[in-house]
């Protein structure tokens, strides 16, 4: 299972296309491919995407419609600064929440892209659902360690992670 920020909603959006690619090669090594991500004004809340390849998009809502659809196609860190910052922890626990869900219902592993929010939901996820959790850290990931608070979270999501 994916944990990401941000999902394609069909296959001419061009927004965050690299997790359809992501999937789709999970898919076709013949894994069942489910992924957790935002809410996105005007998609279904469930979708089978590419139905021959069989992945399974939950998107999950944590915020009001116009809040979400300010920060469900934007950058993560952008769009979560300042007065928006207070919808961090309401997606977390909402990408966290589906993903254990899903996890205790036969996924083996919980892959969350970007440290946080979705590293730290796919491992919070795995320990409650009891799966195994990989958090793939991007290049971006390294601005958010500046400060000592930050720094210390990503240490703790790295140190748990479920193997």
């Amino acid at each position: 299972m994916l944990c990401a920020p941000g999902f394609p909603t069909s296959a001419d959006d061009p927004h965050k296309t690299f997790l359809l690619d992501h999937a789709r090669a999970l898919a076709d090594a013949g894994i069942r491919v489910s992924v957790v991500c935002p809410a996105h004004p005007g998609a279904p809340r469930r979708q089978v995407f590419e139905a021959a390849a069989g992945i399974d998009v939950h998107r999950v809502r944590f915020a009001p419609a116009g809040v979400a659809a300010r920060i469900a196609r934007g950058d993560s860190r952008r769009q979560f600064s300042g007065p928006a910052a207070v919808w961090v922890l309401p997606l977390t626990v909402a990408l966290t929440w589906k993903a254990a869900r899903l996890a205790r219902a036969g996924a083996q592993v919980v892959h969350g892209h970007w440290w946080f929010p979705c590293g730290a939901a796919a491992v919070a996820a795995g320990r409650l659902g009891r799966a195994r959790s990989v958090v793939h850290v991007h290049g971006t990931d390294l601005e958010l360690t500046r400060g000592a608070v930050s720094r210390a979270a990503a240490r703790l999501v790295g140190m748990n992670r479920r193997r």
